[in-house]
């Protein structure tokens, strides 16, 4: 038995979290589904379709993840499997969408340029979520004692700082042939 009484604040709390989390969750994964099959689509047309496992492992995450939120919403192992696979997935379509838009059929598609920068930073999320974030909150989303948040705080702050250097800064964008970052920012060579 709950020990809020009900009307109080924390028994609100309790009621519209997963009334507002378990619509975005399916939602996350409902479009990282359909960026997927997007993704495969676009491999399919240029003949590529070794990604096709990789897409389908993206799709899995998020609906793993959405599976997960709607059973415990609070649980964060399964808000993170969510972002992870929408992340991989926007990945892997915005990287075909811009080896598409930019290599295949230059013109053909609208904001390759912005594809291209955003197959960039993805990697750092997507990653950053399943191999530094995740490990450390699996699987009851609970850390193995407190000493372990400056560990968390330093896997966030990676995913934070890394995505946001490599969104901004000179580069070739990996796995795109003569493309480099569109949104560069010139004076941030130096740092890196």
């Amino acid at each position: 038995m709950s020990r809020a009484i009900q009307g109080s604040p924390a028994a609100e709390r309790r009621l519209a979290l997963p009334a507002i989390g378990t619509p975005i969750a399916v939602l996350a994964a409902a479009g990282a589904v359909g960026v997927t099959v997007m993704w495969i689509t676009l491999a399919a047309l240029d003949h590529r379709m070794s990604d096709a496992i990789i897409a389908l492992a993206a799709a899995s995450f998020a609906i793993m993840g959405a599976v997960l939120v709607v059973k415990r919403v609070a649980l964060p192992v399964g808000w993170i499997l969510v972002i992870a696979g929408l992340s991989m997935a926007s990945l892997g379509g915005s990287q075909e969408y811009a080896r598409h838009t930019l290599e295949v059929s230059p013109g053909s598609l609208p904001a390759g340029d912005f594809a291209a920068w955003l197959s960039n930073w993805f990697p750092i999320v997507t990653n950053g979520l399943l191999f530094g974030v995740l490990p450390q909150l699996y699987p009851d989303g609970r850390l193995l004692s407190r000493r372990w948040r400056i560990s968390l705080g330093a896997g966030i702050a990676f995913i934070v700082l890394a995505a946001t250097g490599n969104a901004f800064l000179p580069q070739d964008v990996e796995g795109l042939a003569n493309v480099t970052n569109p949104y560069a920012i010139a004076s941030l060579k130096p740092l890196f």
